[in-house]
């Protein structure tokens, strides 16, 4: 085990313990979430899920069989390999922040495929959003390794991440109805399309 039986026991009381340093009725959250990316004629010129960090404690990914999940490895893109009956498990910022970093949320996106539909199903391992303070545990804090986080709730920076993708789409919608009228690459552009079940 990566953590230790101590640090795993002492991120999962911090995932659910509330500011008034209770356990939380309502425990961990899990929210699944399907990506299908349809085929693509032309990939390179195509968005499957863009670049991004989950702010999750944990996200747990199946797929189809379809490789296409990216990370940001060093300075480069690296496809991840399918190794059939396994399950990808990613690290989200919740997570990053307990272990003051020790844990990275890494910069991820999918592709599609030219030729087979890719289907990707995605659970997201989320505290509740208003009544846990997540903070550098005392375990991960050093006189080496100071604390890099300040206290917040979890929903403080989802909110922060859907105001900031809020903010671009706005911005790139103003780009393009101002822009030259050349929308060609845009035509070729196919987002994957999600659905969340909460």
């Amino acid at each position: 085990m990566l953590l230790g039986t101590d640090r795993g026991d002492a991120l999962e009381k911090a995932l659910t313990t509330t500011t008034t340093r209770t356990v939380a009725d309502d425990d961990l959250l899990l929210q699944l979430k399907i990506n299908y990316y349809p085929r693509c004629p032309q990939p390179e010129l195509a968005v499957g899920v863009e670049a991004h960090t989950d702010v999750s404690a944990l996200s747990f990914i199946l797929h189809n069989g379809v490789s296409g999940l990216q990370v940001l490895h060093g300075a480069r893109w690296v496809t991840a390999r399918h190794e059939p009956g396994t399950i990808i498990v990613d690290v989200g910022g919740a997570l990053e922040i307990l272990s003051n970093g020790r844990y990275i949320s890494v910069l991820h996106s999918g592709l599609v495929n030219r030729e087979v539909v890719r289907i990707s199903w995605v659970v997201f391992c989320e505290p509740p959003p208003d009544s846990v303070l997540l903070h550098p545990l005392p375990e991960f804090v050093t006189e080496g390794h100071p604390a890099r986080f300040t206290p917040r709730t979890f929903k403080q920076p989802v909110d922060r991440k859907l105001f900031k993708k809020k903010q671009q789409h706005k911005a790139q919608a103003e780009e393009e109805n101002g822009g030259n009228g050349d929308h060609h690459h845009h035509e070729l552009a196919m987002d994957a399309r999600s659905l969340v079940l909460l």
